[in-house]
């Protein structure tokens, strides 16, 4: 009994240090704020890298472009997962393959050579065999001239069938194809008419039946008019009442403010940046100058308090360059508790409910 006891103790220890650590990890994640870095350049070519982090760098996730998108993942410092590392590892392998199967088709090469160099000493030794039975029938004397005869008395029969055979079928190719191309043609022709002529009595139906039923639908679209007419009026009408009503104008309002505090906490608080144009025209050059008066309030608002934007326009070969740093941080539980705001609240709720009813 006593044992039972100190099992149970120790998976209800192990359970409460489980049950703590997630405690403290979902704490973490609402409360400790997720830094972003957004950093593009345009010179010669672009440049960009977006970076994630949190928890004092514990977790790293990484977007870059430079001639291609790449993403890694980094835990405590040390790279875990890399994009184009693990490319370059699978087509390492695959180049690996190809030359294993290249070694493989060389060495079946080198058999089939050194079995066919087997092959001509084999026949070399059965011509050596054939001249010296030569050389003891020539001693013989009679029996190799009629040897020699007959063979070619035999050979030139061969030959005069087999001349007589390739003349007969090259004649009967020859006139299939005579027979055949014509006929081949004609049907072409007459199946490219005949589908044609198809397909114009298709096309001839199909404007048929619409034109004879084109007085019926507009018939029914004259008729269905009002209808869509009063439907639409009393849609209008609607909306008109509920943005009218008591409590629209405090949801709207309180939409603005939660879904407002939400963007403005996503933004960053810091951007640098500088813009130098350059252009043959020196009034483009001027016009430049013009617009940063106009947008001097609207960078200082997004570059923050402590960011600058520089914009330089000169007089030079036309092109455009340009370096951007933005950092900002994000608390999920900013997120979190505006969301609920805007989620829980029985206004708001009513208000939705009130617009999916009139879609539906």
């Amino acid at each position: 009994m006593a044992v039972f006891l100190t099992v149970l103790k120790i998976i209800g220890i192990v359970l409460l240090c489980i049950l703590g650590l997630l405690l403290l990890l979902l704490l973490l994640i609402l409360f400790w704020p997720f830094f972003y870095r957004l950093e593009a350049s345009k010179k010669e070519d672009i440049r960009a890298k977006a970076k994630v982090s949190w928890l004092l760098h514990l977790i790293v996730v990484e977007v870059l472009w430079q001639s291609g998108l790449n993403l890694r993942l980094k835990l405590f410092g040390l790279p875990v997962y890399d994009h184009k590392r693990r490319k370059a590892k699978a087509a390492a392998k695959e180049t690996a393959k190809e030359e294993k199967a290249g070694k493989k088709a060389e060495s079946k090469k080198k058999k089939e050579n050194s079995e066919s160099t087997q092959n001509i000493d084999d026949i070399e030794n059965t011509e050596a065999d054939t001249a010296e039975l030569v050389e003891t029938n020539s001693e013989s004397g009679s029996s190799e001239d009629t040897v020699t005869e007959a063979f070619e008395e035999n050979s030139a029969e061969e030959n005069a069938e087999n001349a007589e055979a390739d003349e007969d079928n090259a004649f009967e190719e020859h006139s299939e194809e005579k027979s055949e191309k014509p006929g081949k043609r004609k049907k072409k022709i007459h199946k490219g008419i005949d589908g044609f002529n198809e397909w114009l009595e298709k096309q001839w139906d199909r404007l048929w039946d619409f034109l004879d039923r084109a007085p019926e639908k507009l018939a029914d679209w004259l008729e269905y008019l009002p209808d869509k007419a009063e439907e639409l009026i009393e849609t209008i009408e609607y909306y008109d009442r509920l943005l009218n009503s008591d409590g629209t104008e405090w949801v709207i309002e309180y939409v603005k403010k939660h879904g407002g505090a939400m963007l403005f906490h996503i933004l960053p608080y810091r951007t640098d940046g500088t813009l130098d144009y350059y252009d043959d025209d020196p009034g483009n050059v001027a016009k430049i100058y013009e617009y940063q008066v106009f947008a001097l309030p609207i960078l200082d608002r997004i570059c923050g308090k402590h960011g600058h934007f520089d914009i330089l326009a000169l007089q030079d070969e036309k092109k455009v360059e340009l370096t951007l740093c933005t950092k900002g941080r994000i608390f999920v539980i900013c997120l979190v508790w505006h969301a609920a705001c805007l989620l829980l609240n029985k206004k708001v709720r009513t208000f939705l409910k009130r617009l999916r009813r009139r879609e539906e």
